[in-house]
């Protein structure tokens, strides 16, 4: 569906560094949206290759390209937060340099909130793409991950349970109010801190899936990390990953402002319902080596090596 400037502003967040081998195609992209009433806001976090110089061209030659420099390497969760800050539209959305999007991406995110007042934030299936654009896996929003009619604790306990996508809810086209109140409390250089804040979002607003496949990640590029899926890794003590998840997020939720107070009154129910459904990936030692250890199977195969 295509809009013109009648229709609300869309303020695009893009923190960027060092990318200049593939932030033209994020940009290119991001330029041919069906929907046309937007600002690109990029934040460059002081990089040292030809972004800065990339990033001018657009500039220059489209009014709705905003460019700014920071002098100095913030990190990536305050570089996202600087342009959240200079957002001045309706709507919100984080993008990444290295992701490239359909040209509905825009337009189907925005009818759906448009359509359903309701909701908060809306979010779409995407695909992981090698960086030349070979498919790899695909990441849908639908069946058990389609949270749009679930309730609050339904979505809270899918988001703690990591069921894929959802969280990249903060990747998902927000209200810029909401966001801007619900950011009042910033995560910085927290493990999964973007993970953290949606199980967060989660009890804060109706969230919505669109089942339409409108954007690409890529999986592994040039030089820079993996996207995460899936991978299995070895058992210890208290797994780290799941241990923040599980203790920040409730600590998030309890002191949250955004939260409605009788919402976070039964919270517990659906934390340690994850908990419980996550135990052997909290308690990798406990649940997993120790419990073999005790276990009469261990021995034997122990006795047959002697």
């Amino acid at each position: 569906m295509a809009y013109d400037k009648s229709n609300p502003l869309i303020s695009i967040g893009l923190p960027t560094y060092n990318r200049a081998f593939c932030i033209r195609r994020a940009i290119d992209t991001l330029l041919a949206q069906t929907y046309l009433n937007f600002e690109l806001i990029i934040s460059d976090n002081a990089s040292t290759d030809e972004t800065e110089k990339i990033c001018l061209e657009y500039a220059e030659k489209d009014k709705r390209v905003k460019y700014f420099r920071q002098p100095e390497n913030k990190g990536y969760a305050a570089n996202f937060y600087f342009t959240l800050g200079q957002a001045s539209g309706k709507y919100f959305i984080r993008v990444s340099d290295d992701d490239w999007w359909a040209s509905e991406y825009l337009g189907k995110l925005l009818e759906a909130l448009e359509e359903n007042p309701e909701y908060g934030a809306a979010l779409c299936s995407f695909n992981l793409v090698e960086h030349d654009g070979t498919f790899s896996e695909a990441i849908p929003l639908t069946g058990e991950c389609d949270v749009t009619r679930d309730s609050y604790y339904a979505v809270y306990k899918k988001v703690l349970m990591r069921k894929p996508g959802l969280d990249h809810f903060t990747f998902g086209l927000i209200r810029t109010e909401f966001l801007k109140k619900f950011l009042a409390r910033p995560l910085t250089g927290r493990l999964g801190w973007d993970r953290i804040l949606v199980s967060e979002m989660a009890l804060s607003i109706k969230l919505y899936c669109v089942p339409d496949v409108l954007r690409f990640i890529a999986k592994k590029i040039p030089g820079g990390h993996s996207v995460r899926f899936h991978i299995k890794k070895k058992k210890k003590l208290v797994s780290t990953n799941y241990y923040v998840l599980f203790t920040t997020s409730l600590k998030r939720v309890i002191t949250s402002p955004v939260i409605p107070l009788h919402r976070k009154l039964f919270v517990f129910m659906p934390w340690f319902g994850a908990m419980l459904a996550k135990r052997k990936k909290i308690f990798g030692f406990f649940y997993g080596d120790y419990s073999r250890f005790l276990r009469l199977s261990y021995w034997k195969q122990k006795l047959r090596k002697v």
